[in-house]
């Protein structure tokens, strides 16, 4: 990515106010609406004035790729710089497989692939010529210190954010379908029913909208993250959708006496890393960075966080609570089925409230830190890694995921209850008619949460994550241990379907 050439655009500020009031709704919001479009199925939809401008012209995906110096060879052979297609699709195959240079050599030495006419006959050759296509995002390593023993080095590999999300930006197959625009969406003309359904049309992004200078580009970002065997991430599961891989974050072993201790060691190790490969895209959200879109006009964009998807236990880690504690409200486990809201965990309480524990005990002093964090029900992470981003909020961006929220939930829970109900009310004796209730009870809740996109106005909307993972073998392949991995995705553009192949992230 060059940025170079591209200069801040000279426009009227907005400025960046009390983020706990920004996300409630600004009194200074503009009253006025750039357009009132009503649509075929008689909703009326209020987009936000004077946003997402363009501001020159810059390069495209397509101009980098004819620029690269074997171009020319592509005009005779667009499969260069392998022999042809056949060629090619070994070569693709073999990379994307998992398979390790050595085996892929043993793999090339069989009698039989020596007969056929390959460009490449070991997985250095190969490597070579993956490396002459036109580079995605550089991986970079670090080792990081620590100050308490590990069994070994801990090493963090990642790409610039900033790159990936530049990538998705530029990308062809998104041709049509980015919005840029937040809106307000109602079901009628009277505007008494409030519609959600892309993150575009929700609270949050027409609020951090209002924060932002006069014709600046909202980029929010979606961040996933789940332990797995990164060989599992692999191979032939790639697709070119919104999501990107950007980032090995490594799960060490602390040498520690106390068990608790070394998870709070993990847990702040963790949040640390994520402030490394994150400061890009930190850096961006108050400051703005000029990126070039897909057809190369260069946009003034911001990136605040606009979900972490992630799971219960790694949802608390990253809001810095304890365990038996909401994420994102205040309430703790013995209030879980208190029949009202409780006020949100915001990022400004927690922060308080770190700082009453920093004042009391040094926070490297771990354990005595930890004690004076659990009066707090938090968690011994001193620095959050959101603790400097703007626009972005743990009760905000914490949105949960589908296998845990609705597939085990309703498993575990609501499938138990629903056969014990059904059997102590009806003795079903027939087994599949057991079952075909049982199948009615999940569609109706599947139907009952596709519906939950029209609620009342000003009621919370969560984005929706993006379909798929991208993993690509360029830029160097990272090692495979087992490590924890963090995609990085735009928020989702409207009506953009999921491309052949596409993979959901493993989030379990």
């Amino acid at each position: 990515m060059d940025n170079g050439p591209h200069t801040i655009p000279n426009i009227e500020t907005g400025g960046f106010g009390d983020w706990d009031e920004m996300f409630g709704g600004s009194s200074s919001e503009l009253q006025a609406y750039k357009e009132r479009t009503p649509t075929r199925n008689s909703e009326v939809i209020d987009s936000y004035p004077d946003c997402a401008r363009s501001y020159g012209r810059g390069y495209t995906f397509l101009d980098v790729f004819n620029s690269d110096e074997n171009s020319k060879h592509r005009a005779m052979n667009p499969y260069n710089p392998f022999s042809g297609q056949k060629d090619w699709e070994v070569g693709s195959w073999l990379l994307r497989s998992g398979l390790s240079m050595g085996k892929i050599d043993s793999f090339l030495s069989l009698d039989m692939i020596k007969t056929l006419p390959l460009s490449f006959h070991s997985a250095k050759e190969l490597r070579g010529r993956a490396e002459m296509l036109p580079s995605g995002p550089r991986w970079m390593s670090q080792v990081v210190p620590t100050a308490h023993p590990t069994k070994s080095p801990v090493v963090l590999y990642w790409c610039d954010p900033l790159d990936c999300i530049s990538g998705l930006l530029n990308h062809p197959a998104f041709h049509n379908h980015l919005d840029f625009t937040p809106c307000r969406v109602y079901s009628t003309a009277q505007r008494l029913c409030h519609v959600y359904s892309e993150w575009m049309t929700s609270d949050d992004a027409w609020n951090m909208q209002s924060a932002l200078p006069r014709g600046a580009t909202l980029l929010g970002t979606i961040l996933s993250s789940d332990k797995t065997n990164i060989s599992t991430m692999t191979g032939d599961r790639s697709s070119s959708n919104a999501f990107v891989l950007t980032a090995l974050l490594p799960v060490p072993k602390f040498i520690y006496k106390k068990k608790c201790m070394r998870g709070v060691l993990e847990d702040r190790l963790i949040h640390e890393c994520l402030d490394i490969v994150l400061r890009p895209l930190k850096l961006a959200a108050p400051e703005g960075v000029m990126l070039l879109d897909l057809v190369g006009h260069s946009r003034y964009c911001f990136t605040p966080l606009a979900s972490y998807i992630v799971d219960t236990p790694e949802a608390m880690m990253l809001a810095a609570v304890g365990g038996k504690t909401s994420p994102v409200t205040t309430a703790m486990y013995k209030q879980f089925g208190d029949p009202f809201h409780h006020e949100p965990h915001t990022r400004a309480t927690t922060l308080s409230q770190l700082d009453i524990a920093r004042s009391k005990a040094d926070p490297n002093d771990i354990e005595i830190f930890f004690h004076e964090a659990q009066k707090f029900r938090l968690n011994g992470v001193n620095t959050p890694f959101w603790m400097d981003w703007v626009l972005s909020d743990p009760s905000h961006f914490l949105t949960p995921e589908f296998l845990h929220l609705i597939h085990r939930e309703f498993y575990d829970h609501d499938a138990k209850l629903s056969l014990g109900s059904v059997i102590f009310m009806a003795g079903f004796q027939n087994s599949n008619r057991l079952q075909d209730v049982l199948n009615a009870t999940f569609n109706a809740r599947s139907l009952q949460l596709l519906q939950g996109s029209v609620t009342p106005t000003r009621a919370p909307a969560l984005p929706t994550p993006a379909p798929a993972l991208l993993d690509s073998p360029r830029g160097g392949a990272p090692p495979t241990p087992r490590k924890t991995a963090v995609w990085t995705a735009m928020t989702p553009p409207p009506g953009a379907m999921t491309p052949p192949g596409a993979m959901t992230p493993p989030l379990a």
